[in-house]
């Protein structure tokens, strides 16, 4: 979660080299940046009865941004 220190994204850029890494297993949404690479939890669908969250990363422009958007279903 959002609230893990650094070293515990660090560990998994050891794992998988790369500069986005997209996460689940929580409903907390997040974005962060550690090391020059984004960290994101879209959120979820189902945690609240017909919402569904997700995210949109730009990596259009530098820095990269993250919006989080909901949506009924």
């Amino acid at each position: 979660p959002i609230t893990d220190s650094d070293d515990v994204f660090g560990l998994q850029r050891e794992i998988a080299p790369a500069r986005i890494y997209v996460f689940g297993r929580t409903h907390e949404t997040y974005a962060r940046f550690v090391d020059d690479a984004l960290f994101v939890n879209p959120g979820s669908v189902g945690e609240e009865p017909g919402v569904a969250r997700f995210a949109i990363v730009s990596t259009e422009g530098e820095p990269w941004s993250v919006d989080f958007r909901t949506a009924a279903y």
